[in-house]
């Protein structure tokens, strides 16, 4: 019976959730680059404006989230690459 619990759970969440999203997505299916970049204009300038109105705008601004330590794991390996390579240094 819990397996059947289980089926029902994610057919009816997880793949509900997926189903959604890729219906959220469709509409950018086949657009032009031209026609996304508008979109993204729009959505970036509403986010300007709910950002200006905000009373906590100084502390939105403020915040910087700590990297991730893959991503200095990252710029290590990218560092011993271009040593490696003999390459101009282009991490820091």
């Amino acid at each position: 019976m819990v397996k059947k619990d289980i089926a029902r759970f994610l057919k009816n969440h997880v793949l509900g959730e997926r189903e959604a999203v890729l219906a959220d997505i469709e509409r950018y299916r086949g657009r032009s680059l031209e026609e996304l970049g508008r979109e993204l204009t729009v959505v970036c300038r509403v986010a300007a404006e709910v950002l200006e109105a905000s009373p906590e705008k100084e502390r939105i601004l403020d915040f910087r989230e700590p990297a991730d330590q893959s991503y200095f794991r990252f710029l290590r390996s990218m560092k011993r690459k271009q040593r490696h390579e003999g390459g101009e240094d282009l991490v820091a």
